[in-house]
């Protein structure tokens, strides 16, 4: 699952964090790993230099 918020500009003072280059006020996604569910924010270019905002423990398919 994913939410992306895009804009065709930024606000006055508003400056992104990574090299993404796209307009998004939001950009965060649900990602696991080899043991955990992770909340992530897409600010990069190239995957693994994403930002993991947050874990929720360990995967499984019984979470929800």
């Amino acid at each position: 699952m994913a939410f992306y918020w895009p804009v065709s500009s930024l606000p006055q003072g508003v400056a992104l964090t990574g090299d993404g280059g796209n307009n998004l006020l939001a950009a965060f996604y649900i990602q696991t790993d080899a043991k955990d569910l992770n909340v992530m924010y897409h600010n990069a270019k190239v995957a693994t230099n994403n930002l993991k905002l947050g874990t929720f423990g360990a995967f499984d398919n019984e979470w929800h």
